[in-house]
């Protein structure tokens, strides 16, 4: 009941009315309010002689695609930073408030994908105190291909990093990558971790080797021209597996390299 109601809700929602009709009794019905609750963080209330939940408009600002802010001027920044989120509120925000304490010149693109309207809201405080933000709300689950897919298709600065939620940047961290993409041509991506694919199909693993086929997205960094060449991640890995590998060698038929490179970061999560 909870996921059809996740689902579904964006095209039931009128007016800040969700219209709930039970057929079958009063019980059910209390069920469905109750799973309404629990799935967007809302305390609804049920009118006595009538099959109607009402909704208080209080979350109307939140049915929109993308909300956009910052601290700072308008414009476009040197960086965006994108950061796709599942659940996750506590070191979602942790993640971007280590943006916001050792970043210059960025943007962050913060891509919700079926969280509860209340983390979303929490995120969206945080994201408050950023130089420039772009907050894209999706409450259907969609998969991290193409909730990324979603940041990716409004980046318009000179580069882009993909991160984790669970990755915390420290100090100068986009200056690093910047560095390291730069002596090594400019035309590649970096990451701290990857692999090669060998011969029989298999993946060799080794930070030894600087040159990849393909690296892991819990940190991407590139030019956007590069991002823009290779397209978006292939959304028929919805659970989100190997749309890293075909990306990287989607890349690699093009002459653009991948590379292994440790900028200072710390991955929470693995």
């Amino acid at each position: 009941m909870k996921r059809d109601i996740q689902d579904y809700w964006p095209k039931v929602k009128v007016g800040g009315a969700f219209l709930v009709h039970d057929y079958s009794s009063e019980k059910a019905h209390g069920g469905v309010v109750r799973a309404v609750n629990e799935a967007f963080g809302w305390n609804m209330q049920k009118l006595e002689n009538s099959r109607t939940v009402l909704i208080e408009k209080q979350h109307e600002d939140l049915w929109t695609d993308r909300i956009d802010g910052g601290t700072g001027a308008a414009g476009v920044r040197k960086y965006d930073v994108i950061i796709p989120y599942f659940h996750g509120q506590r070191q979602t925000c942790e993640s971007i408030q280590s943006v916001i304490n050792n970043s210059k010149n960025y943007r962050i693109i913060a891509t919700s994908d079926g969280s509860k309207i209340s983390e979303i809201q929490t995120i969206g405080q945080t994201l408050k105190s950023a130089e420039r933000f772009s907050h894209l709300i999706n409450l259907k689950n969609i998969g991290f291909p193409g909730n990324t897919n979603r940041a990716l298709r409004i980046i318009d600065a000179e580069y882009t990093g993909v991160i984790n939620n669970d990755v915390a940047v420290r100090e100068i961290w986009l200056e690093k990558l910047e560095e390291e993409f730069l002596r090594l041509g400019g035309n590649c991506f970096l990451g701290p971790s990857g692999a090669a694919v060998s011969q029989i199909g298999g993946n060799v693993h080794s930070d030894r080797f600087p040159e990849v086929d393909y690296l892991g997205w819990f940190l991407i960094f590139s030019k956007r021209e590069c991002f823009n060449r290779v397209g978006l991640l292939d959304e028929s890995f919805s659970i989100g597996y190997y749309e890293d590998v075909d990306f990287g060698l989607r890349a690699k038929r093009l002459g653009i390299k991948s590379y292994i490179f440790s900028p200072p970061i710390k991955h929470v999560g693995g």
